[in-house]
């Protein structure tokens, strides 16, 4: 399973489930905890980083809702960031 270019906002635990054959890449976790597994492939997500993840507008009627700030270090991260296809 991949987890690439999400956001977790206030989920509870801002855990994305993992197991060993999982990757989880360009994540921005914010909220009520921060990932703690040793479970699978990690690379460059929120809590890789330093530095706290700053949005446009946390309002979710809001068309910018959990935009990451240009110039809060998060904005090449997170479902905005995501590559099209």
């Amino acid at each position: 399973m991949t987890f690439s270019y999400d956001t977790s906002y206030h989920n509870g635990t801002n855990e994305f489930v993992s197991g060993d054959s999982t990757t989880v890449d360009h994540n921005i976790a914010v909220g009520d905890g921060r990932l703690h597994t040793s479970q699978g492939t990690f690379i460059d997500n929120s809590w890789d980083r330093t530095g706290d993840v700053a949005f446009e507008s946390t309002d979710p009627d809001a068309p910018n809702f959990l935009r990451p700030t240009q110039d809060c270090g998060f904005a090449d991260i997170g479902a905005y960031a995501a590559p099209s296809n």
